[in-house]
C-alpha cells in the first residue's frame, strides 16, 4: 500500500519502465478492435499497461480503478466519492501500433467529486507531469518552458461515430478552427494534443464526446498554467475545450451550447459536474 501522495507518480513512473523495456514488435501486436473501428484497437502493451498499473493500484484496497480496458469496483464504493483512479494505460493505440510518436499513458486520482492528482507519462517526450491539489501546482521530470508563438493550431478530437445533430455540430467547430486558430491539428491521442497545449505548442483543444480517461486528468494542470477550460461529463464522455485565446474559447463553448451541450467552467477547487 502506498500513501495518497504517491498514487499517481507511482503510477506513471511503472508506466515508464514498462515503456522502457517494452518488445517493440510483440507490443504493437493488435489483440482485439473496439466496436470494428480501426482507430479502436487494443495493442499488447495496452493489455500489459492496464494489467501492471491495476495490480500496482489495488495494492490499496480502499481504491476504485476505473481503466480504458477495464473496472474494480473495491467492496462496492461510490464512483469518484470515494478514491477512484481514472487509468488510460495507452492513449494513442493505433499511432503505437504503427510506431508513430504520438502516445502517453494518463492517470487521475478522484476523490469527493474532485480531482486530487493527476498526471501523464510521455516516453517519447521522456517526460512526466503531475498535479496535485495540496499544492495546485504542476511538476515536471522536465522543465516546460511555455512556448510563446501568437496564433497557433487547435487540436480537434471526435469520435468515429456520431449523430446527426453532432455532426453539424462539428461542422460549425471546424468553421471556428479555420477562422479563430492557425489550423486544424489531429494525432489520434486526445492526451499528446493536450500536453502540447499546456506546454504552448497549440492555441486549443477541442474534445467533441472523448472518454474521461483521455482528458479529465488534464483539467487541472491546464489550469495550473493559466489555461482555461470547460467541460461536460455524460457517463464516460467528456466534452472539453481549453483555450489560450479568449474570444475562440467562448464562440466554442457557444457552438457546443446552440448544439444542445452545456458546459460547465472547470475550477480545481470545487466539485465535478457529474
Amino acid at each position: 500500500m502506498f500513501s495518497d501522495d504517491q498514487i499517481v507518480l507511482s503510477l506513471l513512473m511503472k508506466a515508464a519502465k514498462i515503456y522502457a523495456n517494452r518488445d517493440g514488435v510483440l507490443s504493437r501486436r493488435e489483440v482485439l478492435r473496439k466496436n470494428d473501428s480501426v482507430r479502436d484497437i487494443v495493442t499488447a502493451l495496452d493489455l500489459t499497461l492496464h494489467d501492471e498499473l491495476s495490480k500496482l493500484a489495488q495494492k490499496n484496497s480502499g481504491i476504485i480503478v476505473f481503466s480504458e480496458e477495464g473496472y474494480t469496483n473495491a467492496h462496492n464504493l461510490e464512483d469518484y466519492v470515494s478514491d477512484t483512479l481514472l487509468i488510460d494505460p495507452l492513449d494513442g493505440s493505433s499511432n503505437y501500433a504503427h510506431s508513430l510518436n504520438f502516445y502517453c499513458t494518463i492517470v487521475a486520482l478522484i476523490k469527493e467529486k474532485k480531482i486530487v492528482q493527476a498526471g501523464v507519462c510521455l516516453p517519447n517526450e521522456s517526460q512526466i507531469s503531475t498535479w496535485d491539489l495540496s499544492s495546485a501546482r504542476t511538476k515536471s521530470t522536465k522543465f516546460i518552458d511555455q512556448v510563446k508563438v501568437g496564433e497557433g493550431a487547435t487540436y480537434y478530437a471526435y469520435p468515429p461515430v456520431q449523430s446527426e445533430s453532432d455532426m453539424l455540430l462539428r461542422q460549425r467547430i471546424m468553421k471556428n478552427i479555420d477562422e479563430m486558430s492557425s489550423g486544424l491539428i489531429r494525432w489520434g491521442s486526445a492526451g499528446c494534443g493536450l500536453y502540447f497545449l499546456m506546454i504552448g505548442s497549440l492555441q486549443s483543444f477541442v474534445g467533441h464526446k472523448i472518454r474521461i480517461w483521455d482528458g479529465l486528468a488534464f483539467m487541472p494542470m491546464l489550469e495550473s498554467y493559466g489555461i482555461q477550460v470547460a467541460y461536460k461529463i455524460d457517463g464516460t464522455d467528456l466534452i472539453m475545450i481549453a483555450s489560450t485565446n479568449n474570444e475562440q474559447f467562448k464562440k466554442l463553448c457557444a457552438e457546443f451550447l446552440r448544439g444542445g451541450h452545456e458546459l460547465y467552467i472547470y475550477k480545481s477547487n470545487s466539485e465535478l459536474k457529474l
